[in-house]
């Protein structure tokens, strides 16, 4: 048996299809599972704010004065970020496309939960979950990525630019002086300088091309 536990929590106000349920879950072997149950949209509210390890939930669409679907509304509104699963019955077919409008994640029909694949469906259900979580993920980070990227490179651009304009002001101002009459330190000296300005600028040049490539 797999030593991780998966807390589900149910929220249906028919007693006896949650006991089935919860001995559905019970019985199964290869992974354990405890199942919390509630059979009120403020119940479930209360326990999903108290039970940080609920994994998943069973949401039923009828529950005596409010839905399934107005109780999901208010699970949305309070930033709980839990993948919740509709019941229905065939006849409520319409009522679970709705509900996938809300962000659930799957649905089950009823009858197909009076058997023993519905522990299966459940973990088929949490891997998905799980997946696509992973996938998002990766998919920020290498949007983060491309910005640091884009970030550097204006950078780069930036720093190009501003060292640029004064090294061209700085060769022309040398060649102005070596028009003029030097001795022969002062000459050597401006010479020193354009073979420093030379470097700097093939340095920036090397910036700049290798923001071009990654680009």
């Amino acid at each position: 048996m797999d030593d991780e536990k998966t807390t589900v929590l149910i929220v249906d106000d028919d007693v006896t299809y949650v006991s089935l349920v919860k001995y559905l879950l019970d019985s199964y072997n290869t992974r354990q599972f405890e199942v919390l149950s509630e059979s009120s949209g403020d119940a479930a509210l209360r326990t999903l704010k108290t039970v940080p390890t609920i994994k998943i939930v069973l949401m039923d669409y009828y529950l005596g004065e409010e839905t399934g679907l107005e109780i999901i509304q208010k699970i949305n509104d309070e930033h709980i970020d839990v993948p919740i699963v509709f019941l229905t019955s065939n006849k409520d077919y319409r009522a679970a496309v709705d509900a996938m409008k809300f962000g659930v994640v799957d649905y089950i029909l009823k009858d197909t939960t009076m058997d023993i694949a519905l522990p299966k469906t459940i973990l088929k259900i949490l891997d998905n979950v799980k997946i696509k979580k992973q996938r998002e993920e990766l998919e920020k980070q290498n949007f983060l990525s491309e910005k640091k990227t884009e970030a550097i490179r204006e950078l780069v651009v930036t720093m190009c630019h501003e060292f640029n304009n004064p090294l061209a002001a700085i060769k022309i101002s040398a060649a102005i002086i070596q028009r003029q009459k030097i001795d022969d330190e002062q000459r050597s000296l401006i010479q020193r300088l354009n073979t420093n300005i030379i470097y700097l600028e093939n340095q920036l040049k090397v910036l700049r091309d290798i923001n071009i490539e990654e680009h």
